[in-house]
């Protein structure tokens, strides 16, 4: 914006520390596979520390999509988050899994975090497509198509993990 507004000072600036942050995120939140973690401190137990949200840093371009940061991310994605019902997207993150219900790093865990999340899938779809993967964008595309298709339209918030039929809010005009 300050760009576009002629603040080429205040853009320079802005820029710089965005290309820090996105650095310093290279450095200190990707596991020794060089997959995105969604948090620091879980990355350093060495495990619970996937989360389909990452897949933003792809999808909106902050990490290359043919890289070795977006290659490791969607397969440590598709490594501990598939889902059994679609076999194309994820649960939103391993909360549920990786603790137990007690209170830990990442105490939020439960059912809603297990279900697919169809937005996640979405931004999945652009990675994949940017990554060169337009078979695995198209199957995620389809099933989502599909499963809004069958329920008149209407778009789902989430699917059941297990079963593929819808979960929590529908329709989800917004997230």
């Amino acid at each position: 914006l300050a760009e576009q507004l002629g603040d080429a000072r205040r853009a320079a600036t802005y820029r710089a520390a965005g290309l820090a942050l996105r650095d310093a995120i290279a450095v200190r939140l990707v596991d020794g596979e060089r997959a995105l973690a969604s948090n620091l401190e879980e990355l350093g137990t060495g495990s619970g520390y996937y989360d389909a949200a990452v897949v933003d840093a792809i999808a909106m371009g902050l990490f290359d999509p043919q890289g070795e940061i977006a290659t490791a991310t969607l397969a440590g994605l598709d490594a501990h988050l598939l889902t059994p019902a679609s076999e194309v997207g994820w649960s939103r993150n391993d909360d549920q899994a990786d603790h137990g219900g007690a209170e830990d790093l990442s105490p939020w865990g439960s059912v809603y975090d297990a279900v697919e999340w169809v937005v996640t899938d979405l931004r999945g779809a652009i990675a994949f497509r940017d990554g060169g993967d337009a078979a695995r964008s198209d199957a995620l595309l389809l099933w989502i198509t599909a499963q809004t298709l069958a329920n008149f339209g209407m778009t789902a918030e989430t699917y059941d993990r297990d079963t593929g039929t819808y979960a929590f809010n529908t329709p989800m005009l917004g997230f």
